[in-house]
């Protein structure tokens, strides 16, 4: 008899903007802030296990076996919409593999129409310390389950 497995229904209903920037992420973060008049602010670093190396369990909880990508982030409680700049390069890995030309992350989730998007992507690619912003499909990407905890965390 065959067995059905039942997986998550995972939850990817977020925009994803990828930036290329050769800028450092406080630089980027306040040009986006006085661009999209957000309040990104600096948290704690994300960090993502590698799961490419073998580990030990008692190799688990070294810091040398995670990855840190510095973070922003800004809840609005007004529009239930949360912005995260992540950085794309971590410490000798990178969160979105399939985009390793792109420097910057910006994620968000909420009730966003098309028109505040495409607004949203002419304003950051107007920004003179942005070399391109374009939208990245989720679904697409292999390695979206590296961007789920985000919105756990917080």
């Amino acid at each position: 008899m065959a067995t059905l497995k039942l997986l998550p229904d995972n939850d990817y209903d977020f925009i994803l903007i990828g930036i290329s920037s050769n800028m450092p992420d406080y630089r980027i973060c306040w040009a986006i802030n006085n661009a999209l008049l957000l309040q990104l602010v600096k948290v704690e670093n994300y960090a993502l296990l590698d799961k490419q190396k073998k580990i030990s369990i008692p190799d688990l909880f070294e810091k040398n076996h995670q990855s840190s990508f510095s973070h922003y982030m800004q809840e609005d409680q007004d529009t239930f919409c949360s912005y995260h700049l992540l950085s794309n390069i971590g410490t000798g890995v990178t969160l979105v593999p399939e985009h390793k030309k792109v420097n910057y992350l910006f994620l968000i989730k909420g009730p966003i129409t098309k028109t505040e998007k495409r607004e949203m992507l002419e304003t950051l690619n107007a920004l003179s310390l942005v070399a391109s912003a374009y939208e990245i499909e989720v679904t697409e990407i292999n390695s979206k389950k590296n961007l789920m905890d985000i919105f756990n965390t917080y």
